[in-house]
């Protein structure tokens, strides 16, 4: 059932109905304060919310359900939410397999949330495979900790890092094995995507160029012998190394590699982040219901 999004236009707080505007259309639905979310009763003109659609039963015309308030209410907010959250489906829909594609943005902007996506879609490219083996993750998260095996998602290759190597070491090590794990099979038909997600976690400078030469130089034999490769980085040294060979794609708006590489840094507020991320999820949510 789909789900609407639209405005209080209008509400009688003593007879607790109302009606609600569509946010993209010029329609309005009926609505009561009885199918109002039980956490969102303060409900106020103007404020945001989503809802989905049923007849009602006495009157037989339709009415909206399933009400809640999105964005704390703000217009704007939720305008701007969905715009990038088209900019983000957009991306999505671009990724191409048997390529090389860099992934980058700023935090809470969509990037994991791709990466989710590339499981269903690489099933719809290769509908006759096992969506279960088609995306293999490279993770470096946990790359450092030995009480935590780093994982390939579609292989389940299984590596513990040794404590006694610095963080790049443990890295190329890690990525070099996957790698050859994830591209050495005698049947093409195991071949998977790859995503490697931040390779350059922890690096100093001439490490994460070293890590950018070394996927540079292991890309032909990667694309050959896989189903494609992603790069979710931060690393101007990746990027710059790699964007040539690459699509490459910003989550937060469309510019170039070369634009990314030059454009000017503005610091993160952290509370704004923190807000941003928790209202892009619940709307991603909304979007995806």
């Amino acid at each position: 059932m789909k789900k609407w999004t639209g405005t209080i236009r209008f509400y009688n707080q003593k007879k607790k109905y109302g009606f609600i505007k569509y946010l993209y259309d010029d329609k309005e639905i009926f609505f009561h304060i009885s199918d109002v979310y039980s956490g969102d009763k303060e409900i106020y003109k103007g404020c945001v919310v989503t809802f989905l659609t049923s007849e009602d039963q006495n009157t037989k015309r339709i009415k909206a359900t399933n009400i809640t308030i999105v964005a704390d209410g703000n217009v704007e907010t939720v305008k701007k939410l969905d715009k990038h959250i088209t900019r983000i489906i957009e991306v999505a829909e671009s990724i191409q397999p048997n390529r090389l594609t860099i992934l980058t943005g700023s935090n809470g902007n969509g990037k994991s949330f791709i990466r989710k996506l590339m499981n269903s879609k690489m099933g719809e490219k290769f509908p006759d495979r096992n969506a279960k083996h088609l995306v293999t993750e490279i993770s470096m998260q946990k790359r450092t900790d030995v009480n935590n095996p780093l994982m390939g998602s579609g292989f389940g290759f299984t590596f513990f890092d040794n404590p006694q190597y610095p963080t790049s070491i443990s890295t190329y090590n890690l990525i070099d094995r996957l790698l050859y794990s994830c591209v050495d099979s005698e049947n093409k038909r195991d071949r998977s995507y790859i995503i490697i997600d931040e390779p350059e976690i922890g690096m100093a400078d001439e490490s994460q160029l070293g890590i950018a030469l070394f996927l540079k130089s292991r890309l032909s034999e990667i694309l050959e012998d896989s189903l494609g490769l992603m790069i979710i980085t931060h690393s101007k040294f990746v990027v710059r190394e790699l964007k040539d060979k690459a699509d490459f794609f910003y989550t937060d708006y469309d510019m170039t590699a070369d634009e990314w590489l030059e454009r000017k840094i503005i610091h993160t507020d952290f509370e704004d982040l923190r807000i941003q991320s928790m209202d892009l999820m619940r709307r991603l949510n909304d979007w995806l219901k």
